[in-house]
């Protein structure tokens, strides 16, 4: 053999093995695709803080209040679908959460309840409950790390993009967390009204009679408590009260004697 056609037989073997490196090369490329692929397959998992459910497997809002206050105990709703078949099995969690841009802190998310579905699958809620600050108008910022069987990953984190949005990425998470002001607690509305002979009553539409003797000069007190139920800088209340002189007159001639009713509301401020 010339060294010619020696030369020739060398290139050619030397291709042939650099096209097998490719193949083996290219392979092991697609399957690590593959891998990355199914490793990097998210949880179907969601926090709506406003979402209610019909079936009412949770009791209101997905946290629960919505609009803490300060030194309230909130739960913290998160769903994940599980379809019957594929996985997406949840083992648990861990919810983040900082107050006032401090440290983050934890708490384990634990299972809450199974909502009922179909032969598809089913929607699957987790919790975790945290006591709010006790001052009014810190920042409360959250965001959940959920975990599953594989292939699904694990941790699959749930954050606040606009609205619910998973990600593999913790950084990204914190970065964009979900956040409340915590408020000063509201009292519920009432309506009160407090006599010697009555004792406390409501005083949306009750009678109170008091029993008076002027020729003693009787004083009998009457208290009137109103609680809006909101934030009120400056509310105004008026009565009856005092009109018996005016008990049997029609001065407006609507057929109502003026004296069972109250006066007009002042259109401005009283001194």
């Amino acid at each position: 053999m010339n060294r010619s056609s020696k030369f020739h037989r060398k290139i050619t073997q030397n291709c042939a093995y650099l096209s097998y490196s490719m193949k083996r090369a290219s392979a092991g490329l697609f399957l690590l695709l593959l891998a990355a692929s199914a490793q990097a397959q998210l949880g179907t998992v969601w926090h709506v803080p406003a979402e209610t459910r019909p079936s009412g497997v949770y009791p209101s809002t997905m946290r629960d209040p919505l609009n803490p206050g300060t030194s309230t105990s909130v739960t913290f709703y998160q769903g994940v679908y599980k379809a019957t078949t594929g996985g997406n099995n949840q083992t648990g969690g861990i919810f983040f959460y900082r107050v006032g841009g401090g440290a983050w802190q934890t708490n384990a998310l634990s299972w809450h309840a199974n909502e009922a579905g179909n032969t598809s699958g089913f929607v699957q809620i987790w919790k975790s409950t945290v006591t709010m600050p006790s001052t009014a108008g810190t920042l409360f910022e959250y965001y959940f790390a959920t975990t599953f069987d594989a292939p699904f990953t694990s941790p699959t984190y749930i954050y606040n993009n606009g609205g619910t949005a998973t990600t593999a990425s913790q950084s990204t998470a914190s970065g964009s967390p979900f956040s409340i002001t915590v408020t000063v607690p509201v009292a519920p509305a009432s309506f009160t009204v407090t006599t010697p002979s009555t004792g406390t009553l409501s005083a949306n539409y009750t009678t109170s009679k008091l029993y008076i003797n002027e020729v003693s000069n009787d004083i009998v007190p009457v208290t009137i408590t109103f609680a809006p139920g909101v934030s009120a800088d400056e509310v105004e209340l008026w009565t009856n009260l005092n009109n018996r002189d005016r008990a049997g007159a029609d001065a407006d001639g609507d057929g109502l004697h003026d004296g069972i009713l109250p006066p007009a509301p002042p259109n401005d401020k009283p001194a």
